[in-house]
């Protein structure tokens, strides 16, 4: 059987805490916040915040190669290191280019250099001699107890306690997205600063709004292929909000939602019930029977494929390739159609 790979952030955790570091880091996965944090993490470890000299940002497909090499070659400006994060490159996927893991080889050892990529294809030559010689950290999203324990962490470290089921209440409304958790904890946070204890009642107050209605139906809609519906509702959304933020909102709801019908699917054809489906995916079991109830309306393989048909509308959007309002909509557009996947 093969060795289960270590969580990056378990692997990140470590070198933060002992201060003991590699000079090339790779962060990848799907969960975009975790990936956001670490590099922050990493970054305010290696070089001071006002240290504006050694310290250089890059995002984009775009990038000249060569720029960046000379940038690596180039000693620290009377400092211990230079740092370079670059973000979305395509180095290690399709796109990357031969030869840059050797000249990379070459920095002196005062250049450290944080990759976070969307896509990376094991297969290339720069993510074997990262594999090798850097630290390579795969962040996929936190589900479950663990996403839950995060939840309830990040409030105790605010100074408050938050019930199991005002948690898990939470995490549901969220779509499991650690991104609209840390928005709506920060809004908690301030809403509860006199109590104690965070109660299902007050994400009920604070933070269940028109939009989580919304979204759910337009969900809903998609499964019925109830296109016009569907994308009525979508345009809806979208007006609550005067930017394109929510079009990323909904991507991050559509990726969750069709990865657990996937893995319910799953786990339907092997004969297990919905309590243990609903542990397995990270749902509550008041939720878990609609989600079973949609999975068997698709293909497992359909479900998949619309899974990576979510994770390819993310790349196209951060590489800057599409829209954010458009690509969603399209998506919405195929998954709505009368055909079943």
């Amino acid at each position: 059987m093969a060795k289960k790979q270590e969580d990056g952030g378990k692997l990140l955790d470590r070198d933060l805490a002992e201060g003991t570091f590699f000079r090339f880091y790779l962060l990848c996965g799907e969960d975009d916040y975790r990936k956001r944090e670490y590099r922050d993490k990493l970054t305010a470890a290696l070089i001071s915040k006002d240290d504006t000299m050694n310290y250089h940002y890059f995002t984009g497909d775009k990038l000249e190669p060569q720029e960046i090499l000379d940038l690596g070659d180039t000693l620290p400006f009377f400092a211990d290191r230079r740092v370079i994060v670059l973000e979305n490159t395509g180095w290690f996927d399709s796109k990357a280019q031969e030869g840059i893991e050797e000249r990379m080889e070459r920095f002196p050892e005062s250049t450290y250099v944080i990759f976070v990529e969307q896509k990376v294809d094991g297969k290339r030559r720069i993510s074997k001699w990262m594999a090798k010689n850097g630290r390579s950290c795969m962040l996929n999203n936190v589900t479950g107890y663990q996403l839950e324990k995060w939840v309830l962490d990040y409030c105790r470290n605010g100074g408050k306690e938050i019930t199991v089921p005002g948690a898990r209440y939470l995490i549901e409304y969220a779509q499991a997205d650690m991104m609209t958790l840390d928005n709506e904890l920060h809004k908690l946070l301030d809403y509860c600063y006199d109590k104690e204890k965070i109660e299902v009642e007050d994400i009920r107050e604070i933070c269940v709004s028109q939009a989580h209605d919304t979204l759910f139906a337009m969900l809903d809609a998609i499964g019925d292929r109830n296109q016009d519906q569907a994308l009525l509702l979508y345009h809806d959304l979208l007006a609550l909000h005067n930017d394109s933020s929510m079009a990323r909102s909904v991507l991050a709801t559509l990726s969750r939602h069709f990865r657990i019908l996937m893995e319910a699917s799953k786990l339907v054809s092997e004969g297990k019930g919905n309590a243990e489906i609903a542990a397995a995916c990270g749902v509550n079991n008041y939720f878990i029977g609609k989600y079973v109830s949609q999975a068997k309306q698709y293909s497992y393989a359909g479900l998949k494929g619309m899974v990576e048909k979510c994770q390819d509308t993310q790349y196209a959007i951060v590489s800057g390739k599409i829209q954010d309002i458009v690509g969603v909509e399209l998506l919405i557009v195929e998954f709505s159609g009368k055909s079943r996947a």
